[in-house]
């Protein structure tokens, strides 16, 4: 990764397209609050797309919030599909039923764990099903 500087004090990532092996892992955990409507969707956007350049993973606690329309959930499986392809991954915890359906419309890309921390859905290679999350 590659820093640059477009104005006095500003300093912008370079994306990084593939992840290396040897290279530590850098996880973000993002945990919004609140009912996420479409106005809500280009602000998660906004969050989301700069970690899937730079993160390995990234972890979206929904505890809190309520995916209320296709936008916010759009926005969470393009930052999951960028992630993806460069092997990385993104990770929707403690994820209710409605959340769960809304994220399952949107794509496949997110792996998903529902309240009890268990994955439901998510790549190959990442978590199964079966597969227990230990926080």
């Amino acid at each position: 990764m590659t820093q640059t500087t477009d104005a006095p004090g500003e300093v912008v990532l370079d994306p990084v397209h593939e992840l290396d092996e040897d290279a530590p892992w850098l996880t973000a955990v993002i945990r919004p609050t609140g009912v996420l409507r479409r106005r809500d969707a280009e602000r998660l956007h906004h969050v989301l797309d700069p970690l899937s350049t730079v993160a390995s993973v990234v972890v979206l606690d929904l505890d809190a919030a309520r995916l209320a329309g296709p936008g916010a959930a759009a926005a969470i499986d393009g930052a999951a599909a960028r992630l993806e392809e460069r092997g990385g991954a993104l990770l929707c915890v403690n994820t209710d039923e409605h959340n769960r359906a809304r994220l399952a419309e949107a794509g496949a890309h997110a792996v998903v764990a529902d309240a009890g921390r268990t994955a439901v859905h998510g790549p190959a290679g990442y978590l199964s099903p079966s597969s227990r999350i230990t926080a």
